[in-house]
């Protein structure tokens, strides 16, 4: 099965947002940040590592490399199972 990564690309190896595009059949919801960590000024980079199914559909997903805020990181991942 394909894995992916949505993030920056380049580094380690990684897939880059295109990549996870293509790999999600290009349907991606158009992520919205938690109005709690804007609030607080709470910002981070998580990396998502994800499996896609034989049918295109996302089977698993989570926080590889997560921020040290549990609200941006659950949000990341949810977006990622959406596709």
């Amino acid at each position: 099965m394909p894995k992916g990564k949505a993030g920056s690309g380049g580094q380690n190896g990684g897939t880059g947002m295109s990549d996870a595009k293509r790999l999600a059949g290009g349907r991606m919801p158009a992520p919205s940040y938690p109005s709690e960590a804007k609030r607080k000024g709470q910002s981070g980079t998580i990396v998502v590592e994800f499996v896609v199914g034989e049918n295109g559909s996302v089977i698993s997903a989570y926080a590889k490399s997560p921020s040290p805020w549990p609200i941006l990181n659950q949000q990341a991942v949810s977006c990622v199972r959406r596709w």
